[in-house]
Parts: structure tokens; sequence; C-alpha cells
């Protein structure tokens, strides 16, 4: 049996977000024919929720890196780390340059050396890393390992869609940013012996950027098939929304809808309600909560299904790669739902045969008014799309995808 280190930069439950959703899920399908080992660092959060994952998960080995034991390597180091605090505290960053972060991230000393000494320990045969933040641990494995990075969103990409929005395209200076970072995350991917993308789209993005092809692995994600109801509610006069606010795009494409959409909507029909499902700032609540009528913000809910019940969900996303696992709760739990052509990347719905498909904001306020009056089209909607989930991304072809890329990378 294959010993698999996995490193995530958070602690993956509870299920917070769609990229909680897709690395539980991957390791919960595989943990059974894999020796798993888990890797995290550790947070105020996630010492309550550790019992409870090990007992989801008792085959899994756990290991917690704890960053308040702090050991600054030289002097220099310390200066580093307090001019970037400074610069926080007192400088506003805005979303231009929150956007573009480099993924060069400056892992510390004793973090780097705890991960060796786990490979070391216990013989690693694979080392997979997930999400952006962990994209450069790649350079302080062992060669005796092979490596996997799964590439839940591709930055170059979503950098790409947020010039074009933005109307940056023929600015130097962010052309120049955007060209660097691009050269950065080709070449820190091109040290990894296998990367799997969640989407064949976003695998093509990559081998057109000469990533080498047999590197390159599609393995989508799923959710847990528990999510499913056989009920579909009427209309109960309200729309929700998905997604934390630390994700930038879903910060992005609520402003979008808030400020394009959403007046539209009320002026037609003063009755409609927006509820946003997700960790948001106080800040953020009250400026919008002050802005426009008629939104909520429920922050995290522990039953989702009863809080989508009976509404349509939005998915106004513009800029962004990978895959919304918010699309795919949506569908399992036969909710209906608006989307952006960016929204439903990746995944396999056609605009008036699964949902509707909308980037015009005229058209995609008319559409929702249009879906919340017609219970037919909204079945139509849930049960095409619900089919489709469950015959193209079931759990099973999941863990047959993931196993084809472990045993293939002992062959190249």
């Amino acid at each position: 049996m294959k010993k698999i280190l996995i490193i995530c930069p958070f602690f993956p439950y509870p299920l917070i977000s769609g990229g909680h959703q897709a690395f539980f899920i991957s390791i919960d399908v595989m943990r059974h024919d894999f020796d798993i080992h888990l890797l995290f660092i550790e947070d105020k959060t996630s010492k309550a929720n550790q019992q409870i994952l090990k007992a989801l998960w008792p085959e899994v080995k756990f290991y917690s890196f704890i960053t308040s034991k702090r050991k600054f390597k030289n002097r220099e180091e310390v200066l580093i780390r307090l001019g970037n605090r400074i610069r926080d505290f007192f400088i506003y960053r805005s979303k231009f340059e929150l956007e573009f972060s480099s993924c060069m991230y400056l892992n510390r000393e004793d973090y780097l050396d705890f991960i060796n000494n786990i490979i070391t320990k216990n013989s690693i045969d694979i080392v997979q890393t997930e999400f952006i933040t962990c994209l450069s641990l790649v350079a302080a494995l062992p060669k005796s390992v092979k490596t996997v990075f799964v590439h839940h969103e591709i930055r170059f990409s979503r950098h790409e869609l947020f010039l074009k929005e933005h109307n940056l395209t023929n600015s130097s200076y962010y052309k120049y940013k955007f060209n660097c970072l691009k050269c950065e995350e080709l070449a820190l991917l091109s040290l990894y012996d296998a990367i799997i993308t969640l989407s064949d789209i976003d695998l093509h993005k990559l081998k057109n950027e000469s990533i080498p092809e047999q590197k390159l692995y599609s393995s989508f994600a799923t959710i847990r098939q528990k999510n499913e109801t056989n009920e579909l509610n009427h209309f109960n006069g309200y729309l929700t929304f998905i997604g934390p606010e630390y994700h930038q795009p879903n910060v992005i494409g609520l402003d979008w809808f808030l400020n394009n959409c959403w007046p539209t909507i009320i002026k037609k029909n003063e009755q409609l309600h927006l509820k946003i499902i997700g960790k948001w700032n106080a800040k953020k609540q009250k400026h919008w909560c002050s802005k426009y009528k008629n939104i909520e913000f429920l922050g995290f809910v522990e039953n989702l299904y009863e809080a989508l019940s009976g509404s349509i969900m939005i998915v106004p996303i513009t800029i962004g790669s990978g895959i919304r696992m918010k699309i795919l709760e949506a569908t399992m739990m036969k909710i209906p739902f608006v989307t952006t052509e960016i929204g439903v990347e990746g995944l396999p719905f056609k605009d008036s045969e699964d949902c509707f498909v909308c980037n015009d904001a005229i058209d995609f306020a008319n559409k929702i008014l249009i879906l919340k009056e017609d219970f037919a089209l909204q079945q139509q909607f849930v049960m095409s799309a619900n089919y489709k989930i469950k015959s193209l991304f079931s759990p099973e072809k999941l863990k047959e995808s993931r196993s084809f890329v472990y045993d293939n990378i002992f062959l190249t």
C-alpha cells in the first residue's frame, strides 16, 4: 500500500468552503486504498474539530504544525516579517494588490524540517500538495519521493480574467505583474511529477503553456452523495449565494451582482430577498446592507440543505478556474441555479437545459425573474443537472482517476 503525505494549508473540517469540500471528499474516497498521512497548519478553530475528523477517518494519520512556536532564522527574517505586518496594518491593500500576490510564499525553516521529518520517519512514497499556498513546497522535498500537485484553481487564468474585467489588459504595470506571476507559477508546476486539475478545460490551459502532457491529469472533485434529496420545494421568495469572503472571486462576483443585477430585480419584485452563506467580515456586511435592500448574511450554516431549500441559487462568478463546488452541492440537493459561463466552466451543464447561463447583467436578472415564476422549468433544470452529476461525478470514478495518477507516476 503506497504511503501518501497530503499537505493542506488549513484544517479541512468543517466543510466551510468549496475548497474544503473538494479536499475532504478526495481523501474520503482514497483512505481505504492508500496509507494516507495528512499534514495541516493548526489554527484556533482546528483543535475543536480534530477529534471529529479523526473519528470519521480512523485510517488516516494526522500531523499538525503549530505556528505559534516561532523561531526566526536571522535578524533579516524578523525585519521582513515585521515590515509586512506594519504594511498590512497601516496601508490599505486594494483588491488589485490582493489579487496579484506571489505563490512563492516564505515558508518557515521549522515547517520545512517538519515536513521532511515526516517523510523520512514514515518512508513516504508520494507527497501531494494542494492549493496555491502550498505550490512552492516542491522546492523543499527530497528526490526520493514522487510529487503531485492538485491545482484547484489556475492562478494565471484567474489573473487574466481579472485584468479583462477591470480593463487593465493594456496596463504596462499589470501586464508586467501578470507575466512575472505566470512564469513563477508555471516554473513551480514544472518541478512536480504530476499535476492534477479538476477539469479537462484546466488541463488544456496548462498543456497550451508547454507543461509536458505526461505530467497532466484531469481528476474532478465531487461531493458526498448523502446530501441528495428527492424533493424540490416551491420557490419561497429568496435567492441564495454560497461562498466565503476570503476567496476573491466570491467578493468580485457578488459585488458585480449587487451593483448590476440586484437593483433590476428589486425594482420588478420588492419582495425578493438574497441570503448570503459563508463567513464575511462585519464591515463588508454593514456596507452592503446599508447600500442594498433585502440582503441578509447567514454566516456558516450547519444544515446547508435547510438554508438552500426553496431558493434559487446564484453563481455570478466572473473570474477563476477549477470548478464551483457550490454548483455540485446545488445539483445534488436539487436546487435550481443561474450562473455565468465562468461559474459553470469545467462542468457539463448547458444553458436552458440544466440551468440558465448569462454573462450580461440585465439578462442574468431577467432569467432569475423568469425562473422563479416557472416551477416546471425549475423541475426540468434540477432533474437534468442531477442526472448528469450522478452519472459523471461519482465518488467511485473519482477514486479510479486518483488511483490511476498514483500508479502511473511510478512508471515514468
